[in-house]
């Protein structure tokens, strides 16, 4: 099977997107557990909130962004257009998620030129 030219082995492409997406589920649950832990704002999922303020959510977040790395990265093999498509659908969350929560960072800072940000935020 080819994906972008390569051969069934693992494409650069796809290195990439299981990097980014490793590393942008790893910053979502440290800034999570930084704004949550801190009372700054309120976990919105309800399942999750008393993992972060009782600890262990982190070990949690690592441990599902190296399964889901592992499961696309197995699912490659196999199906290679498929994982290719997961992982891009995911990094475009996380990549959402992470602007997100940097974006209620710059508005809780106080910066002065992000009004419009803060509408946004508020929205």
């Amino acid at each position: 099977m080819a994906v972008g030219g390569e051969t069934a082995s693992f494409c650069g492409t796809m290195k990439y997107f299981l990097g980014l997406l490793g590393g942008l589920q790893v910053a979502d649950g440290l800034l999570t557990q930084l704004f949550v832990g801190n009372g700054v704002v309120r976990e919105g999922n309800p399942l999750m909130e008393p993992l972060v303020l009782g600890g262990g959510f982190l070990l949690l977040k690592v441990a599902g962004a190296v399964f889901s790395v592992v499961v696309i990265y197995f699912t490659y093999r196999l199906f290679p257009r498929l994982a290719l498509a997961a992982a891009s659908g995911m990094v475009a969350f996380y990549g959402a998620v992470a602007f997100w929560n940097i974006l209620v960072l710059l508005v809780l800072s106080g910066a002065p030129y992000l009004g419009l940000l803060q509408a946004l935020a508020y929205w």
